[in-house]
């Protein structure tokens, strides 16, 4: 059985698998709670995980503008470190904010997933 940390290594391949975003985009309905997120997956040539990028950064555009406690206090829930949120909203990351912490947001869920599934693996093949 791999360790948790082999499984994270994979996180790229994660990406591209229709179950494990369709997790993730649970998890962001569950983590946003109040906030009604839609996302439709289509059968195209761009990844799964692309897509949802996508349609989530215009709901983090729209909390930043409009929400920025909101999405401050998403980030607490998410367990986005406050240093890392401070050093993108300083411009202190590379490239646009809102993608920034888009990305953040998408691959902080992501990682919750792998996690939980790696534990439910190993908790049924005892």
């Amino acid at each position: 059985m791999s360790t948790l940390n082999d499984y994270l290594a994979r996180i790229e391949s994660f990406k591209l698998e229709h179950p494990i975003v369709r997790q993730v985009i649970n998890q962001i309905q569950k983590d946003f709670d109040d906030i009604a997120i839609e996302v439709e997956l289509e059968d195209r040539e761009e990844s799964p995980y692309e897509q949802l990028r996508k349609q989530l950064r215009p709901v983090i555009d729209w909390l930043m503008e409009k929400r920025p406690e909101r999405l401050f206090a998403l980030f607490y829930r998410i367990d986005i470190p406050e240093q890392t949120v401070k050093r993108i909203m300083t411009g202190g990351g590379d490239g646009d904010v809102v993608e920034q912490c888009t990305d953040l947001i998408l691959q902080r869920e992501l990682q919750k997933v792998i996690v939980r599934n790696y534990y439910s693996q190993v908790s049924s093949s005892d």
